[in-house]
Order: C-alpha cells, then sequence, then structure tokens
C-alpha cells in the first residue's frame, strides 16, 4: 500500500458515495488508476466493505469497548491497513507497551463482535489480543 492508497482510503472514509470522477480530482490521478486501486483494495481485503453515517440516527453499537492486539516483526502498517476496513473499528492507537495497538470498537450485537475479533486474530502479524467490553458510561469528560 502506498501513499496514493492511503488517500484513497482517507478520501472514502470522507465520502463513500464519492464518484470516480471526484476522486481522481481529489488525488490527481486518472480515472482509471482510481478505479484499478479500488478494485485491488477490494480483492486483496484492505476494503472489506462500504457503509455510511448517519446524523440522526440512534447509536445502535450496543457493544462498545476496546481490543489490545500485539505484532510479530514488523507487521504494523500490514495489520493497520487491514484494520482500516473492519466496519465495527471506529479508532485505532498505536501504542507503547506490552500491546502494540488499541482499537476501539462498536458492534451491534455480540455475535458480531466475536466475529470481528476472530477476524483479527486471524490477520497475518497479530500474536495475541485481549477484548474489553465497556458495561457502563460513568461520566463523559469533553
Amino acid at each position: 500500500m502506498d501513499t496514493i492508497d492511503e488517500q484513497l482510503i482517507a478520501a472514502l472514509r470522507q465520502n463513500g458515495r464519492a464518484s470516480i470522477s471526484e476522486l481522481s480530482e481529489i488525488l490527481k490521478v486518472t480515472r482509471s488508476t482510481v478505479r484499478a486501486r479500488m478494485d485491488r483494495l477490494v480483492t486483496n481485503g484492505t476494503i472489506a466493505g462500504f457503509t455510511i453515517t448517519t446524523t440522526n440516527a440512534p447509536d445502535v453499537q450496543l457493544v462498545r469497548g476496546m481490543l489490545t492486539i500485539k505484532l510479530e516483526g514488523r507487521a504494523l502498517e500490514k495489520v493497520v491497513a487491514r484494520l482500516r476496513g473492519i466496519p465495527e473499528i471506529k479508532a485505532i492507537y498505536t501504542t507503547h507497551g506490552q500491546w502494540d495497538i488499541v482499537v476501539e470498537f462498536g458492534a451491534k450485537q455480540l455475535e458480531d463482535l466475536d466475529d470481528m475479533i476472530q477476524s483479527i486474530r486471524g490477520l497475518d502479524g497479530v500474536t495475541d489480543s485481549e477484548t474489553s467490553v465497556f458495561l457502563r458510561e460513568r461520566q463523559r469528560l469533553s
């Protein structure tokens, strides 16, 4: 994955409905380049799907929490690229200490969470993980 791929993913995160022409203008590459890269990113699993965000819908993420992930060797960029395509993942952080990555997630139900965890544990480069489910929000600070 190179800079253009990263910019393409960022543009799609901003507007998943952007046309090939719009993406071509944003990235300053040809439409055929955008189409080929999107096809490749979908085929290799970097883009696992497309979703929408609404402003007025109630929060349907009933299961929220964080997943800490330990990696082997130099797998960081490859794993982060794959994590970006998992719809339940809301934020990805690198960290220092026992765990290499902390992922914040929101899932509709426990079965979705289980599927997400199994998917992540199956990624090349992931050696260990630990999941913490948020039970109750005690106080939201700014």
